[in-house]
């Protein structure tokens, strides 16, 4: 994996759309094997696989959380493709192509189903993951592969929503996130752009997301004495003339953006962090 991201790196500096679509080429492809049979559960292996290789696109450090991750760039978990497959080689299955024992197979464990014999793990996942998608025995016949899709994808959504909004390490994304694609990953930026503004929306670049960490290790970086809250940062580090005297809860839609309107803003903070920081400087010659 380590090999193909290197690849896209070098090939496709500026596009991270290219180097997302080597990962479905090479690296998919491979994993993907079998998904016909192993397809109808979720695969942790698998999944981890899919966040560690976007998070080395974008620069992301391992703790950001995969589901937020995957919410940045639209993304769907791998069980979506691995479930699709599975569903379909049934259906092929079922209009007499395919091998005929995994045919006569298919056939005896529908005649099991209908009289409520469930036996065997690969029985037992198929029906767990039809029931989680609400999908009742009756309709099984009559459902089409799009419909199971939309459903996925639905799941997914909720999912990922659910775990945005209780974040501990991220609070402030539920604010920022819109569906879609971010408006800062089309507009064809250098790689240190786009990989600098989703490492500030994504939370890496701020200590009060580690609350696992001892309290001296979530000291800010640019005054070294209070927590490193993006609240405190705003308010008592660094300051912007365009917002000056505004809260940060005015402004972090303007500064985390999905457009990436606050890209000057973030550099600026590095600029600190590695300067050692000058406490409540109005930054009056940079501009948004």
């Amino acid at each position: 994996m380590r090999e193909v991201w290197g690849i896209g790196k070098r090939m496709w500096k500026k596009d991270w759309r290219r180097r997302i679509w080597l990962y479905d080429t090479l690296i998919w492809t491979v994993m993907g094997y079998g998904a016909e049979v192993w397809g109808w559960k979720e695969r942790v292996e698998v999944e981890s696989i899919h966040e560690r290789y976007i998070r080395w696109i974008f620069g992301l450090n391992w703790r950001t959380p995969g589901y937020m991750v995957r919410d940045e760039v639209e993304r769907e978990k791998m069980r979506g493709r691995a479930s699709k497959r599975a569903w379909k080689f049934e259906k092929k299955l079922e209009e007499g192509n395919g091998g005929g024992i995994a045919r006569k197979c298919l056939e005896e464990m529908k005649e099991r189903w209908k009289r409520g014999k469930i036996i065997g793990k690969w029985e037992q996942e198929r029906k767990s993951y039809l029931e989680e998608l609400g999908v009742r025995v009756e309709e099984e016949e009559e459902l089409e592969v799009e419909n199971l899709e939309s459903r996925e994808k639905a799941k997914q959504k909720q999912e990922r929503m659910e775990k945005i909004v209780e974040s501990k390490y991220n609070r402030w994304y539920k604010c920022i996130r819109k569906d879609g694609i971010p408006g800062y990953l089309k507009k064809n930026w250098e790689e240190e752009r786009w990989s600098r503004v989703a490492r500030f929306r994504l939370g890496n670049e701020i200590r009060e997301g580690l609350h696992w960490e001892k309290k001296e290790n979530r000291r800010c970086r640019i005054c070294e004495r209070e927590e490193e809250t993006w609240e405190h940062i705003w308010e008592e580090c660094t300051r912007w003339k365009k917002w000056d005297g505004e809260g940060w809860q005015d402004v972090v839609e303007n500064l985390l953006g999905e457009g990436g309107e606050g890209e000057e803003w973030m550099k600026a903070i590095e600029e600190s962090r590695q300067e050692g920081g000058r406490r409540g400087e109005v930054m009056d010659k940079r501009t948004v």
